[in-house]
C-alpha cells in the first residue's frame, strides 16, 4: 500500500502533537485530583469548541479568499491583524 509524501508528512506531525500532549497531561493535571483535572478538561475544551465556532462564524460572513490576517484585521483592526502575524511567526 503506497502512502504519499504528504498524508506521511501529515500523519508524523499530528502523532507527535497528539503523543505529547497526552504525555504532558498526567502530569500537568496530577496536583489537581481527578475532580478538579476532569472540570479543568472540560473547561478546556468548552473554550476550544467556542474558539473554533467563533473562526467558523467570522470565516463564513467573509469572502472565500480570506485567510486568517484579513479575518483578523476586517474584525479586530490593526492590533489583531499585528498579533496574528506575530503568532504566525512564532508558531512557523
Amino acid at each position: 500500500m503506497a502512502i504519499n509524501h504528504t498524508t506521511g508528512g501529515i500523519l508524523i506531525v499530528a502523532g507527535t502533537c497528539i503523543g505529547a500532549g497526552m504525555l504532558a497531561l498526567p502530569v500537568a493535571m496530577a496536583s489537581g485530583g481527578f475532580l478538579g483535572s476532569c472540570a479543568a478538561l472540560v473547561l478546556f475544551w468548552l473554550v476550544m469548541a467556542l474558539t473554533g465556532l467563533y473562526v467558523l462564524e467570522v470565516n463564513l460572513y467573509l469572502p472565500a479568499e480570506s485567510n486568517f490576517i484579513s479575518m483578523a484585521k476586517l474584525t479586530l483592526g490593526r492590533p489583531g491583524k499585528i498579533i496574528a502575524w506575530l503568532t504566525y511567526l512564532l508558531l512557523l
